[in-house]
């Protein structure tokens, strides 16, 4: 599925890349790699079972050589969403901190 999300990138990168928001500079800076969009891809795609593993019973993360699920449950739904959120606040300051940096840069 990282391909899609590359070839999105690539359409998008090039009809956005000079729009820009009262200054001259552009707010958009494509930059995604084959590369990055295949180790985001994997990353993304490990993360996701792991995560899924531990809330649902339905998940065999460690399929084919077990269909036991020793993730499930060792930690509580709370825990675990607050973590998601939590990540997802960290992930969101750190593009802000990267674009605030790209714009003094450039």
């Amino acid at each position: 599925m990282w391909f899609f999300g590359f070839g999105i990138h690539a359409l998008l990168g090039r009809r956005v890349a000079g729009l820009s928001i009262g200054t001259p500079r552009p707010i958009f800076q494509p930059e995604l790699s084959l590369r990055g969009a295949a180790l985001g891809g994997l990353l993304g795609g490990l993360t996701h079972a792991f995560l899924d593993s531990i809330m649902h019973r339905d998940i065999q993360p460690l399929r084919p050589l077990s269909l036991a699920n020793p993730l499930l449950g060792t930690v509580g739904w709370d825990l675990l969403h607050t973590g998601c959120i939590v990540a997802g606040i960290i992930g969101a300051l750190g593009l802000i901190l990267n674009l605030r940096l790209w714009r003094a840069t450039a």
